[in-house]
């Protein structure tokens, strides 16, 4: 249930004061076609074209570990670090440097993996874990016209409905979390999976927490992608619209120059920056 179902939502809470920041997480946003789906890492990177991407050519999709996932926000170390010695500054009334290493944001994010391994729940082997592809409820399957569909079914009641449309021998259902089963119950998706294709499973599969793998231009022109204007055009590129989204402010797109462009294209290199004649960063300051 959400903080709504509380009386705690939005409008409520913004209502008794106005100069609160709300911040709400969903898979699908709050609204378009997909908005009450259930879904999973996994299935929020198949609807956004980024499971697509991932994997060797003419293999199937593969999920990336979840800390992996996060791994493109370390980038943001830095400007996140900027606003808090903003915060600290307000109060020593001194800067300070940033030392934002990649390496170290990324083995940070591995913080809750080193806790399972060190409880036993976490095997130091690629591909023989919940999350890593080793689970046969979570992962990518090829259906019968050699796409895919993103399962990601942890929770029983997920991976029981989808047992039901398959269908699965019950005794999987019984034993989900039954590792010597997994050989077995794989091998039984990988039949059942590969009989529809890959729209026939989007259609039928709705609260199984699966979805179609999109290729990043079928991401483009999914309806909800589109309903949410997911997609914006800044000159000659269709590219992702800023995430996330923002009540009443609205961000605006940064672009070159108009006529900096290669052959009605956006030169997207370092000559084009050069010839744009940007301000030096001494002269910004």
């Amino acid at each position: 249930m959400s903080w709504s179902g509380f009386g705690l939502g939005p409008d409520a809470v913004l209502a008794r004061n106005s100069a609160l920041i709300y911040g709400r997480t969903t898979g699908f946003g709050h609204n378009g076609p997909l908005s009450d789906r259930a879904g999973h890492d996994i299935t929020y990177l198949a609807y956004s074209g980024v499971l697509h991407a991932i994997g060797q050519e003419g293999g199937r999709p593969v999920p990336p570990l979840k800390p992996r996932r996060r791994l493109w926000r370390r980038r943001r170390d830095a400007g996140a670090g900027a606003l808090a010695a903003l915060f600290e500054r307000s109060r020593s009334g001194r800067g300070q440097v940033i030392d934002a290493a990649m390496t170290e944001g990324a083995s940070m994010l591995t913080t809750p993996v080193h806790a399972l391994m060190a409880a036993g729940l976490w095997s130091d082997m690629r591909g023989a874990n919940l999350l890593d592809s080793g689970a046969p409820f979570y992962d990518s399957y090829e259906t019968a016209d050699a796409r895919h569909v993103a399962v990601g079914r942890l929770e029983p009641r997920f991976f029981a409905e989808f047992a039901r449309l398959l269908p699965l021998d019950e005794r999987f259902v019984r034993g989900q979390y039954d590792r010597t089963l997994w050989p077995q119950m794989r091998a039984a998706i990988v039949d059942r999976v590969g009989q529809k294709t890959r729209d026939d499973w989007d259609r039928a599969a709705t609260d199984a927490c699966v979805a179609p793998v999109l290729s990043l231009r079928e991401a483009r022109d999914h309806p909800h992608n589109r309903a949410r204007n997911a997609f914006v055009t800044s000159g000659a590129l269709e590219r992702p619209a800023p995430a996330p989204r923002f009540s009443r402010s609205r961000p605006t797109l940064a672009a070159m120059p108009a006529d900096h462009h290669c052959q009605g294209r956006p030169c997207w290199h370092a000559s084009a920056f050069r010839k744009a004649k940007l301000r030096p960063l001494s002269n910004a300051v």
